[in-house]
């Protein structure tokens, strides 16, 4: 709803909130761990994507679509369940 309709608050307190549970995380796990992985969720196929696709698709843009092939690969692997993938969607 209004993160599509770009509500400029909205989407500020979202941005700040995704920073100070990025800066959570990392003090969780400094030394890249365990915990610090799930920080890399899409980026390992997105960037993929991206050296195929730059610049016709963004940074982001390659990193969602990452985001879904990943949830795709977890569903096969018995991982998670498909409705997962689909909210990802």
């Amino acid at each position: 709803g209004d993160l599509l309709r770009r509500d400029s608050s909205l989407l500020q307190r979202v941005a700040v909130r995704s920073v100070e549970l990025k800066a959570q995380v990392v003090q969780q796990d400094e030394k890249e761990k365990g915990l610090r992985a799930v920080l890399n969720w899409g980026h390992t196929i997105g960037h993929g994507i991206e050296s195929l696709l730059e610049p016709a698709l963004l940074h982001g843009e390659c990193v969602s679509i990452g985001c879904v092939k990943e949830g795709e690969v977890s569903v096969q692997l018995g991982h998670c369940e498909p409705v997962v993938v689909d909210r990802v969607r």
